[in-house]
């Protein structure tokens, strides 16, 4: 586990250095536990401040990074003032791969000052990529109270969706709604209910290849976390695990169906460590959860460990996990916001299964996080998506940066950031800011498409995030002014997939050998390529079999040259067919174009013509035959009336097997006769033209 051994110099002002933050030591610490957002009195803020108002902005102009453009969108010109979206990572968004639709749900307030009696969660659909969006409604339709939303969708289309809420007057508590088909907004409400400990909130979901909704939920200020299953309309009931609550669990499913459940530990001797377990049943049972990140306090029972933010998804069939750290008083149970911090990234193949730094101040500029205590580390929450095809992964975070709110108690504004691997989280590219900089607007709560559409080359990356002129959340304010001032936004950034490109493929007989070759111009993820073979003797074709493997150049793209060798002495056949299984690090694979190599070697024991193929045909089709020894051949084509239509050959051959295509473009439909002559021996088969 990486462990920041050395102190920081305390000082009263940020120096910048080489693109990164100088960061004094200060003594500043917050309980995370006693400051869990829940309805009641817990959310509080000053009443008296100002209450202050902006207009709503719309970026026309895209942001330029050194390697992405990102494409701002308002989502609806609506406001809000209940800006606290999450406690933990968000699950704001979901792409429907199978209609290339978009939803998203966030919660929302038209007030500006507890206790937010209107508060809901909207739900918003786009058919357009995300340039232009409609608001479906408020979730639950009763108008009951709710927030802290989540999102998936069914196979159908239909979205799957969750918060906390007090529909038809039960006590808050995480409920399931689903829509009735695609955009139709006619939910239906599944509700898990209550445990003896009292009623779960927080809700996260995934559904599974067999439409089943998975939901994880947490109680406020006890430990312990509840998984639930829906299956048929039916929930099988909670069954509680040692993890964190307030959001600090990720579900997720792979495309071979895999459930992936990542989640912070909350035992006291667990807590600050990070978990994995995936269930290979759609959630009937579980491996044993391994630690994948160790929180051990030092000496001085001062260590960083992780806290509220994680996030998980699939690199083909193995986990992808991301998540803060930060540093911790694991006694006290306190964290210090304003010392500098980590993402990590996880997955089982990557660095021999010990987790990695994917962001600090080596590579992200960031400032301490002052000010309101949301539970935010200068690098915070991020999230894990992954492209449709390919398997490339995308991480989006918030950093803090150096501008503050000029107020008794400064607060931080925060900026998104975005990377992506192409190998499996084995190397990333550097982050890059996609925020503008300009109006100033405080960017928190970044939501990932789980699977983000490939079209042509290029896969396009969907985000949601919350932007507001006030930073830090209204709800846990000291001293700030408030308004209804938060605004929703989708940005996309489109990154070039580059396949593996095969650019020929050639099969030569050379005496008893054929030799294979072929070269890539480009490669991404390419394990190697898997060689295959059937046979073919006459008209009965064999079974593929493969003959070898031949490893590949991972990503490239630069030309790439391959070769093979098949030794078919002895092998009965009259032809050869070969084909190419290109193979990714994580499994996904793809064929490529077969190719024939007549056995010119092979002396066929008998004559024999074959029947055309395709029969019937339009206009052209293959005739094969074979001649046991040298000699003069005819090949025709007569009518019905026995008109010869056509000599496809006419010549003296050695003995071998052959084959010939004819092109009838110019006859009309009907019955035709085709005529093998060989000295005194001839055959005779029909076929059909149909124009």
């Amino acid at each position: 586990m990486f462990k920041l051994l050395h102190s920081f110099t305390f000082c009263l002002s940020l120096f910048f250095v080489a693109g990164h933050y100088i960061y004094p030591q200060t003594n500043s610490s917050y309980e995370p536990k006693k400051i869990i957002t829940i309805d009641g009195s817990e959310e509080s803020n000053n009443p008296n401040a100002a209450i202050i108002s902006v207009n709503t902005i719309d970026y026309l102009s895209p942001v330029y990074g050194n390697f992405f453009t990102f494409n701002i969108h308002n989502i609806t010109n609506i406001q809000t003032g209940y800006d606290f979206q999450s406690n933990g990572c968000s699950q704001e968004v979901w792409y429907d791969i199978n209609n290339g639709l978009i939803h998203s749900i966030f919660t929302h307030s038209n007030e500006a000052v507890t206790p937010w009696s209107d508060r809901t969660t909207k739900y918003f659909f786009s058919g357009d990529q995300g340039v232009s969006w409609i608001e479906l409604g408020n979730v639950p339709t009763d108008g009951a109270r709710s927030g802290f939303p989540a999102i998936s969708g069914l196979s159908t289309g239909a979205a799957v969706l969750a918060n906390h809420s007090a529909e038809g007057g039960t006590p808050t508590r995480a409920k399931i709604f689903i829509d009735n088909s695609i955009g139709e907004f006619n939910l239906t409400t599944y509700d898990p209910g209550s445990v003896a400990t009292g009623n779960p909130i927080w809700p996260r979901v995934t559904v599974d290849l067999n439409d089943n909704v998975h939901l994880i939920s947490s109680i406020n200020a006890t430990t312990g976390t509840f998984y639930d299953r829906l299956v048929g309309g039916v929930f099988d009931g909670y069954t509680e695990y040692d993890g964190d609550v307030a959001g600090a669990y990720s579900l997720a499913v792979s495309y071979g169906g895999k459930i992936g459940h990542a989640y912070l530990g909350d035992d006291i001797s667990n807590e600050g460590d990070v978990f994995y377990r995936e269930s290979f049943n759609n959630g009937i049972s579980w491996s044993i959860p391994v630690k994948i990140f160790d929180a051990t306090p030092e000496i001085s029972d001062t260590s960083y460990g992780a806290i509220r933010g994680i996030s998980c998804n699939f690199y083909g069939e193995e986990a992808a996990v991301v998540w803060q750290d930060a540093l911790q008083g694991f006694s006290s149970g306190t964290f210090f916001p304003d010392a500098p911090n980590h993402i990590w990234f996880w997955s089982p193949n990557v660095n021999g299964g010990n987790a990695i730094i994917l962001a600090d101040s080596n590579n992200v500029p960031f400032a301490p996080s002052l000010g309101t205590n949301d539970v935010l580390l200068p690098l915070s929450r991020p999230v894990v998506g992954r492209s449709e095809v390919r398997n490339y992964l995308f991480v989006a975070f918030y950093a803090a940066t150096s501008d503050v709110f000029p107020s008794a108690d400064p607060t931080t504004y925060f900026a998104g950031y975005f990377t992506f691997s192409s190998d499996g989280g084995q190397s990333w590219l550097t982050p890059e800011k996609f925020t503008p900089e300009s109006p100033l607007r405080d960017w928190r709560y970044i939501s990932i498409a789980p699977v983000n559409p490939v079209v042509g080359s290029f896969s396009t990356v969907h985000m949601v995030l919350q932007g507001d002129s006030i930073p830090g959340s209204t709800v846990n304010a000291a001293g700030m002014p408030v308004g209804v001032t938060a605004q929703y936004y989708h940005v996309s950034t489109s990154i070039f997939v580059i396949p593996v490109e095969l650019t020929s493929f050639i099969a030569q007989l050379v005496d008893n050998n054929i030799n294979l070759n072929w070269s890539t111009a480009t490669e991404t993820n390419n394990l190697g390529f898997e060689v295959h073979r059937k046979i073919l003797l006459d008209d009965n074709e064999g079974e593929w079999k493969t003959l070898g493997f031949k490893p590949g150049a991972g990503t490239t793209a630069e030309t790439q040259e391959y070769s093979f060798s098949d030794d078919i002495n002895n092998i009965l056949a009259s032809s050869f067919i070969y084909r190419l299984k290109q193979v990714d690090y994580d499994g996904s694979y793809e064929y490529s174009e077969e190719v024939v190599v007549e056995n010119t070697t092979l002396i066929p024991n008998e004559f024999n013509l074959s029947q055309n193929y395709p029969n019937p045909f339009n206009p052209s089709t293959l005739i094969k035959y074979s001649v046991p020894e040298n000699g003069f051949i005819k090949l025709s084509v007569y009518n019905l009336i026995g008109e010869e239509v056509s000599v496809l050959v006419n010549e003296i051959v050695d003995a071998g097997f052959y084959e010939v295509t004819f092109n009838a473009t110019n006859l009309p439909s009907g019955t035709y006769f085709y005529r093998l002559q060989a000295g005194n021996t001839v055959q005779v088969k029909k076929m059909v033209l149909i124009k």
